[in-house]
């Protein structure tokens, strides 16, 4: 009985830990603002690179032939993209 309720519990703390990540990382994607067009986000974010971002957290630079292409990606900084924690795709 003891051993049972201590794997229950650790479920329990494993499910939280889980939870709390998954509703960090959606806040800290959330941090990121996503343009239609080139020009939206160079006037958000004058001064910072312009990137071709996906909501599965990567991003392209502009000489990537991605750039722009994919579906259901925006138009982003690249400093927001970096702190959320998005990597860049290289074309390979």
């Amino acid at each position: 009985m003891r051993l049972r309720l201590s794997v229950l519990i650790s479920a329990i703390s494993l499910a939280g830990l889980i939870a709390t990540a998954g509703a960090l990382s959606t806040a800290v994607s959330a941090n990121v603002h996503r343009f239609k067009t080139e020009v939206s986000a160079t006037e958000h974010c004058p001064g910072d690179t312009v990137v071709w971002g996906s909501s599965r957290g990567i991003y392209f630079r502009k000489d990537s032939r991605y750039y722009g292409k994919s579906k259901g990606a925006a138009y982003v900084c690249a400093s927001e993209a970096y702190a959320a924690g998005w990597r860049e795709v290289k074309d390979g």
